[in-house]
């Protein structure tokens, strides 16, 4: 039979996982540490920011990682890691052109983890982890999973098992415990996606430094195309304080004339460090045909919440957007009723459209060509040549 004689395997390959001596690691862009050249532990994690983790892998040369990005093989058959793709299958190969974390699904039993950066998330308020993945897994066989460490990366548990909960793209299937997958028995992503689906998780570690984990597993024979993530973020919304009302103030005796009161300064205003800036633009620096009515563009990290584009903050040719919509909380698409494209060159200008990054968007501006209509070239039907009269016969 197909899926014979393999437990004993199994058993040996979980206790690789336990103490992983030869595990791989793929390189990150920029690595600082010679910590992240070997799987033996303490891993080093990167710190950033919990509330506002972003990446779209879109900055860095395929297969090279971002930094802080970490990749391991416990089980490594065949070498290959989680790395930057921005071709092959499962197609489309990114979410947000032009590259994607991947990893493939290989035909033997396989453990392949991708490691985020390590952030704290602030316990006060309410946060979310969306993000979006593409996979084709040998369904039922082999699957993938997503994990937290609250101890630096030293441990892992599924993001459910941490009081984690899907609000969409939850895990769609239960591991098989036939053939040695290190997942065995476990929920988790498997089978085809269809091409990238969002997967929303709430109820999030917090107040404690995490690292999530992308992980894929395979079992000893079957194979599928592999495991594709994009576009992941944290994004983080803290309540609104309530004014507290002042204490009645109780009359004081005159102080003598040598006293002063030194009053106390007020607590200096949080200024937030990091830019928003625009990360892609549609149709900058391309040549349409068709003028566009909608023009898409992502951003540096979360617009949350969303209350609107600014006045005149985008426009094309001068002419500013009449509505706009936000989607996946880094994506704007800004709409005209009309389009305000010209032949020949066009200009997109962006400045204070949308608040990100706890400030206004930076200003951007870029442009593109419109051909115009094309008008097919009409070939002119020649004119017919008049027949000549017949010569009259002189008389002999």
């Amino acid at each position: 039979m197909r899926r014979g004689t393999t437990f004993a395997i199994g058993a040996l390959l979980f206790f690789a996982i336990a103490i992983p001596a030869r595990a791989t690691v793929i390189p990150v862009a920029e690595t600082k540490d010679d910590g992240t050249s070997n799987s033996d532990p303490p891993l080093n994690f990167q710190p950033t920011a919990g509330c506002g983790l972003f990446a779209n892998f879109d900055d860095v040369t395929p297969p090279v990682l971002p930094p802080g990005w970490t990749a391991i093989n416990a089980i490594d058959p065949d070498g290959i890691l989680w790395q930057t793709s921005d071709s092959g299958d499962p197609t489309p190969p990114a979410f947000s052109e032009p590259n994607a974390a991947w990893v493939n699904d290989p035909d033997t039993i396989s453990d392949k983890y991708l490691y985020s950066p390590s952030g704290t998330i602030d316990p006060i308020g309410s946060s979310i982890l969306v993000f979006w993945h593409n996979y084709d897994l040998e369904d039922g066989f082999d699957g993938g999973v997503l994990e937290v460490s609250t101890d630096g990366g030293n441990s892992f548990q599924d993001i459910l098992a941490a009081g984690g909960t899907f609000f969409r793209g939850g895990y769609n299937g239960t591991v098989s415990t036939c053939c040695g997958n290190p997942l065995a028995g476990r929920q988790a992503w498997t089978g085809n996606s269809g091409g990238f689906i969002e997967t929303d998780v709430g109820g999030l570690p917090t107040g404690v430094p995490i690292v999530l984990r992308w992980r894929m597993a395979s079992d000893s024979s079957g194979s599928g195309e592999g495991w594709r993530v994009d576009d992941i973020v944290i994004g983080c919304e803290r309540p609104t304080p309530t004014p507290t009302p002042l204490p009645s103030r109780t009359p004081t005796p005159t102080p003598s004339p040598t006293a002063t009161e030194t009053p106390t300064p007020p607590p200096p205003t949080p200024t937030p460090t990091e830019t928003c800036v625009v990360g892609d633009a549609e149709y900058c620096d391309s040549v349409v045909v068709t003028p566009p009515t909608d023009f898409a563009v992502g951003v540096s990290c979360p617009i949350d919440p969303f209350t609107g584009c600014g006045a005149g903050g985008f426009a094309v040719n001068n002419v500013p957007a009449d509505s706009c919509t936000v989607s996946d909380l880094v994506r704007v698409t800004f709409h005209f009723n009309t389009s305000p494209v010209v032949p020949g060159l066009n200009t997109i200008h962006i400045v204070g459209a949308v608040s990100c990054c706890l400030r206004g968007l930076a200003e951007f501006t870029c442009t593109f060509r419109y051909e115009g209509p094309r008008v097919p070239r009409v070939t002119p039907t020649p004119r017919p040549r008049p027949t000549p009269a017949p010569r009259p016969t002189p008389p002999r």
